[in-house]
């Protein structure tokens, strides 16, 4: 019941709350359109490493989750003293990196980067310092959905520091990315050796799936069907 002295609301004040309602929504679709718009920018993303724990630093963008590094055989640890990485930490593992010629098939550090329901993301570029030891691998690849996108020869004894890079092609939901030690010919070694790794960047960008979008343009293209019927 309406208050005593107060009119009871018309069909054309129902009629102006509800287009108000529709208006909002309407403005709400068009912003979060806009929002998955700018979202597509591309974002940084890192992984530092570190002598103390924690021991690895993993920087995400927005909407993005990144694990931590691992090995695909053996442990890890981490070394931060200047002749490795003048100065920058990096994360270190010994042995048996000579035993494939393959780097696809080769020992690895590793790590995984998820997207958010509802998201995905093109890889546009990722790269990681690289080391050798006197006996460590003689070669190191950058491996992105199973496939080597990079590689450098580590062939002497004393390595400068070097570096893998590159970027993937399509958009993922999840992709792992793989830096592999290998035997690539260039040096005699027992691969009892350490390689290391340091300084992991890259960039993102990450927009909605293709049925988000179909969903929220077709919320869109409905309310604006609908305003123009009521300004018939």
């Amino acid at each position: 019941m309406p208050p005593r002295g107060a009119s009871p609301p018309t069909t054309a004040t129902s009629s102006m709350r509800v287009s108000m309602n529709h208006r909002k929504r309407l403005s709400l679709l068009l912003a979060s359109s806009v929002c998955f718009a700018a979202s597509a920018a591309g974002q940084a993303f890192s992984i530092d490493f570190a002598a103390d724990e924690p021991n690895q630093l993993i920087n995400a963008p927005l909407g993005i989750s990144i694990t931590a590094v691992e090995v695909s055989a053996g442990s890890i640890s981490y070394v931060s003293f200047g002749t490795t990485f003048d100065g920058v930490p990096a994360a270190q593992s010994s042995g048996g990196w000579m035993a494939s010629t393959d780097p696809l098939e080769a020992r690895n550090f590793f790590f995984t980067i998820t997207a958010d329901p509802g998201l995905e993301f093109s890889l546009d570029g990722v790269s990681s310092l690289v080391r050798s030891t006197g006996a460590g691998p003689a070669g190191a690849a950058l491996i992105v959905d199973g496939e080597a996108i990079d590689s450098v020869s580590m062939p002497d004894e004393a390595t400068p520091i070097l570096s893998v890079a590159g970027a993937a092609t399509g958009f993922f939901t999840t992709v792992t990315v793989r830096i592999a030690g290998y035997d690539d010919g260039s040096r005699a070694s027992t691969g009892g050796g350490a390689f290391r790794i340091g300084g992991i960047e890259g960039d993102l960008t990450v927009i909605p799936e293709p049925s988000v979008y179909g969903a929220l343009f077709g919320g869109v293209a409905l309310l604006l069907a609908w305003r123009l019927r009521r300004r018939r």
